[in-house]
C-alpha cells in the first residue's frame, strides 16, 4: 500500500493548481495598481485613469472567474459541477473580458495619438 507521499501527482490538480496562482498573483498585481495609479493619476487625466483601472479590473476579474471555474463549453465538460459553470454564465463571464480588453486597446492607442 503506498502512502500519500508516494503515490503518483494528479495532474489535473496541478493544472488547476498554476491557473489559480496564476489568477491570484494577477488580481494582488491589479490591487497594487489600483492603490498606486488611484490615488494619484501620473499623466493622464483622472476619468482616463478610472476607466483603464475599471477596463483592467473587468478583465483580470473574468480571467480569474474562468481560471477558478475552468470548463471546456462545446464539450460539455466542467471541473466543478455548479450552476456557476454554465455556458451561459460562463460565455457572458468571457465576452465581458473581452470587450473590456479590446476596448483598453482602443482607449491607449487613442490617448498616443492625441
Amino acid at each position: 500500500m503506498k502512502s500519500l507521499w508516494q503515490a503518483r501527482p494528479n495532474p489535473l490538480a496541478w493544472w488547476w493548481a498554476l491557473l489559480t496562482l496564476a489568477s491570484s498573483i494577477n488580481i494582488g498585481l491589479w490591487v497594487v495598481l489600483y492603490q498606486q495609479f488611484h490615488t494619484q493619476p501620473a499623466g493622464g487625466s483622472t476619468s482616463q485613469v478610472e476607466l483603464m483601472l475599471f477596463l483592467c479590473a473587468a478583465y483580470v476579474f473574468g480571467c480569474a472567474f474562468r481560471s477558478f471555474l475552468p470548463r471546456a463549453d462545446v464539450q460539455r465538460i466542467c471541473l466543478f459541477d455548479t450552476w456557476l459553470s454554465s455556458v451561459v454564465i460562463g460565455r457572458s463571464v468571457a465576452t465581458v473580458a473581452e470587450v473590456s480588453f479590446a476596448a483598453q486597446w482602443a482607449s491607449s492607442s487613442t490617448s498616443w495619438v492625441e
